[in-house]
């Protein structure tokens, strides 16, 4: 069957059967966004294009990773997501990598300083314990500091929220097959159990999640590679007036996973073991037209990895951020803030740096409409001396808050700190590394009409400078500039009143140099369609173009050509209201699509997977 006939089907049936009135569909209306300023804004107020995933939004996911659920928004690739459960991640963020894109988990940043790139590993986490997520793409190190050049995630976790004693049971079990084999048995399970308790000036939240995913080799191969993973967190939160709140938060995050031999591609019984423990403290103090907010967080991670190559990694970050926002009148906000980082790991010695960054950020909402975001960042390392970040983000809105036409353009820039590894580490270390520095140019245009329709249209050109590299004398900042361009376009409509349609198209070019894996093309589409007052459907669509890899497995590699493929999800979930239960099944690569995300690697076929929800 022609695969455009079929998809065409598929919409087309959600379409005439959408008759009757929403029931639990996530409304938009009034949208919050914080990221772009770290202020409560309007979306009418924001100079961003920002993605929000609500906590109704990530409900819809169940069983599914972060990175599986972020991989369909617009700019975004997470190239290693439709691979086995345990492969490697790459944040291929408009054209960037990992030591690009800026992790931050409530607030603080989570960066692994063992790590090569000194990013964050997606895998640790478990969607059940994500509240929502928000994602603001481009230059931001004046607000948050090294590493946040083409995107800034920020993760909140789950809170106590109700009065009372509530109970919260996720659950789910699947398939996990490569393409071509026949859907036989159950091999991928994921559990979650939270407890919440609010009463009067305290509350608490303890949960724990586990997943275990068997049934696909890393490489192509005969030999599986499971993963096991388990998640513990506590948190808690004394209030005892309006002007005072404290929170405290203990986190746990461990995965096992097996891997094979990545340089000859054959089986291997290898096996990484990662942990992530954190400690998070944060308080606010309320004035009269301001607040001041303390963070403090301790992470302490650790790697070991059994191979004929085996290596243990060791690191540990205490990070405090201490900020005072201040409303000088209902038009003028303002931001100022000193951050402070240490880093320690250990390779042949024990190897350390700290960095210690003033900030300030400013915010004008003018009733003309016209809006400027902008602020300065004076970075302070112990190793490579100071650098200045900057950012200028002017927007000018028509309409109201609700409808409104919005064009923004933004000027900033971004640096990213070499990495212990690069600076320390065992193989081609150099102290005398120089942080790599983004610039970046967006302008586009967005039509927001509430939860009933909003469309945006935004190109942006980043240039990297000072480019970290190993070349044959180990890690060197390479004198030739890098420049990538690209187009985001995003649709979001009701089409009919039980019937949301979600689009995003993005175009990526890197100039002057052949990435690896990252598609110029990319594109996402979803239909929802609330078939009664407690059944939705849901159709997810995603089109990845041409992208160039290379097999490593022979010297010298050679270069070569991943073809294109689509990819169509089905889910189907209903919600039953005493007790507040929800029940779902979901297809993925429903046309079992023979598709290659990375060269020589598993790719994901047709899977079901059928999951609960339970509150109580």
């Amino acid at each position: 069957m022609n695969f455009k006939i079929l998809v065409l089907g598929v919409f087309a049936f959600q379409c005439v059967f959408a008759q009757t009135p929403p029931s639990f569909q996530n409304q938009q209306l009034n949208e919050v966004v914080v990221s772009d300023s770290r202020f409560p804004l309007k979306r009418s107020q924001s100079g961003k294009t920002v993605i929000k995933l609500t906590p109704s939004e990530l409900q819809k996911h169940i069983g599914k990773s972060l990175a599986e659920v972020i991989n369909q928004l617009s700019g975004i690739e997470i190239n290693g997501s439709r691979s086995y459960a345990g492969q490697n991640l790459s944040y291929f963020i408009r054209g960037g990598n990992n030591r690009q894109v800026l992790v931050l988990i409530d607030g603080i940043p989570v960066s692994d300083p063992s790590r090569p790139t000194s990013d964050f590993d997606l895998t640790l986490l478990s969607l059940s314990q994500i509240d929502s997520v928000e994602i603001v793409k481009g230059a931001s190190s004046a607000l948050y500091g090294s590493g946040a050049a083409t995107a800034v995630i920020l993760i909140s976790t789950k809170k106590a929220t109700q009065d009372g004693i509530q109970f919260a049971v996720d659950s789910s079990l699947g398939t996990n097959n490569t393409q071509g084999e026949t859907i036989s048995s159950f091999n991928d399970f994921n559990n979650a159990i939270a407890i919440q308790m609010k009463s009067d000036a305290w509350s608490f939240l303890t949960s724990f999640a586990h997943q275990y995913t068997d049934g696909i080799s890393a490489v192509v191969g005969d030999e599986n590679d499971p993963l096991s993973k388990q998640n513990i967190s506590f948190s808690t939160t004394y209030n005892p007036s309006s002007i005072f709140s404290v929170q405290g938060g203990f986190y746990y995050n461990n995965y096992r996973s097996f891997y094979d031999d990545a340089f000859s591609l054959t089986d291997a019984d290898n096996y990484l073991e990662s942990k992530q423990i954190r400690y998070s403290l944060a308080s606010k103090f309320k004035l009269r037209k301001g607040v001041i907010e303390a963070n403090i967080a301790f992470v302490d991670s650790d790697r070991q990895a059994i191979s004929n190559y085996p290596n243990d990694y060791n690191a540990s970050s205490f990070i405090t951020d201490l900020v005072y926002k201040y409303r000088f009148t209902d038009k003028w906000l303002s931001i100022v803030g000193v951050q402070h980082a240490s880093y320690f790991t250990e390779f042949m010695q024990k190897a350390k740096s700290s960095t210690t960054d003033p900030y300030i950020n400013m915010v004008y909402l003018a009733s003309s409409g016209f809006h400027v975001n902008t602020g300065l960042r004076f970075n302070n390392h112990s190793e490579y001396g100071n650098h200045l970040t900057y950012s200028f983000n002017p927007s000018f809105v028509i309409g109201s808050e609700n409808v409104f036409w919005k064009i923004l353009a933004s000027y900033s820039s971004a640096f990213i700190a070499p990495s212990l590894s690069y600076l320390f580490g065992p193989f081609g270390a150099n102290p005398d590394l120089q942080p790599e520095e983004n610039k970046t140019i967006e302008a586009g245009v967005e039509l927001y009409k509430s939860n009933a329709f909003n469309t945006s249209l935004l190109f942006f050109t980043r240039k990297e400078i000072n480019f970290i590299d190993y070349l044959a004398n180990g890690y060197e900042n390479v004198s030739q500039n890098f420049r990538v361009e690209g187009v985001e376009f995003t649709i979001t409509a009701q089409l009919l009143k039980n019937l949301d349609f979600k689009s995003n198209y993005t175009y990526t070019h890197k100039k002057e140099v052949t990435v690896l894996r990252i598609p110029a093309h990319k594109a996402n589409a979803s239909l929802d369609f609330q078939a009664t007052k407690q059944t939705s459907i849901t159709t997810y669509f995603q089109y990845n173009s041409e992208r160039n890899d290379a097999d490593f497995s022979v010297f010298p590699s050679s270069d070569l050509v991943l073809k294109s493929y689509q990819l169509l999800d089905v889910s189907i979930r209903h919600q039953f209201i005493n007790p507040n239960l929800i029940l779902s099944l979901s297809v993925s690569n429903v046309l079992d699509e023979m598709y290659q995300e990375i060269y020589g690697f598993s790719s994901q076929g047709r899977n079901c997977k059928i999951g609960m929800q339970l509150r109580f």
